[in-house]
């Protein structure tokens, strides 16, 4: 059924069809201390997009005596009081906030062209010695596996 949806989604196209495959090329930590990872190396001109999850503590903020954890793109408590927070961050300046609270605290961001044939990610903060826990990062490379004519 999803070939056949792909296949209809093609004839409604102009004529051609360009099939992803996803891999995933890079997946790692990001520690809440600051630290930059190592260049995550890309292809230029080529299609990704970053998946993170997990949640880390930036500190000893307490908000109606709970404290507040943060996800990617939100600092929150149990009580659920949200205030947006992107927190983490990368060289090329993607953003995998759509706007919208994940309960899951996974995030993805749209898919992007390579402008730069590198990537780093880091924690943004502005102290980091009460920081801890990490995000879960994963690159995945949208590679063109076909471009058929129909």
């Amino acid at each position: 059924m999803k070939t056949f949806f792909l296949f209809f989604h093609c004839l409604l196209s102009i004529g051609f069809c360009n099939v992803y495959a996803d891999e995933v090329i890079w997946k790692g930590h990001i520690q809440s201390d600051g630290s930059a990872t190592v260049p995550i190396p890309l292809v230029l001109n080529e299609h990704y997009r970053i998946k993170v999850s997990q949640v880390i503590n930036l500190g000893k903020w307490v908000q109606e005596r709970e404290n507040l954890a943060n996800d990617a793109c939100y600092e929150f408590n149990k009580e659920k009081h949200l205030e947006k927070y992107e927190s983490l961050k990368n060289s090329q300046n993607i953003s995998v906030c759509d706007g919208t609270y994940h309960l899951d605290h996974v995030y993805q961001s749209a898919p992007f062209v390579a402008k730069q044939n590198r990537l780093l990610f880091w924690v943004s903060d502005t102290d980091y010695d009460d920081n801890n826990g990490a995000f879960y990062v994963e690159i995945i490379h949208k590679k063109e596996s076909k471009e058929s004519k129909l």
